[in-house]
């Protein structure tokens, strides 16, 4: 099964009937490529994501905090741009990394940049909260360089998740 790596970025975190996407990063763990789909038009962004995501055969689509916000925040953003969701499944490593496999607490913290810096890796990107000032200011460069560092501390920790056991590799 193709493990993608993903991560979505929004206006913002306000109201997500009202929020946008405005990029979306997949990494392939097989061929170790980065896509990136992000631009003024979400419609164009959600059908080139899902085009890509429909490339593969019931691929296991694999985020950070996915569960609470990235996969809830596609669904209701395809609803509004009428977009098809191809079938996928997933894995939450915020799940994975917090031991909810073994105790559950929703409570538990724990960003991705805070496993960036557990994991030894520097930030160089803005956070999360920037992106409506990046979107406003058209900066999609900016935007897809945050969501790429984005994935690359993703793919970090699923490596180290992987080495741990907790999750199987390819």
């Amino acid at each position: 099964m193709v493990k993608l790596l993903f991560d979505v970025e929004s206006t913002g975190l306000i109201d997500n009937l009202i929020e946008r996407i405005i990029c979306i990063c997949a990494y392939n763990v097989d061929t170790q490529e980065t896509k990136t789909f992000s631009g003024e038009d979400e419609g164009k962004i959600l059908e080139d994501f899902y085009a890509y995501v429909s490339s593969f055969s019931y691929p296991n689509l694999v985020g950070y905090n996915s569960d609470s916000f990235d996969l809830p925040f596609l669904v209701r953003r395809s609803i509004v741009n009428k977009k098809k969701i191809p079938q996928f499944s997933n894995t939450d490593l915020r799940k994975v990394a917090n031991g909810f496999k073994y105790s559950y607490n929703r409570n538990e913290k724990g960003k991705l940049r805070d496993w960036a810096l557990a994991l030894g890796m520097t930030v160089d990107t803005s956070n999360g909260s920037e992106m409506f000032k990046l979107y406003s200011e058209k900066n999609f460069a900016q935007i897809e360089r945050h969501c790429i560092e984005d994935i690359q501390i993703t793919k970090k920790l699923y490596e180290n998740i992987v080495a741990c056991g907790l999750l199987t590799g390819n």
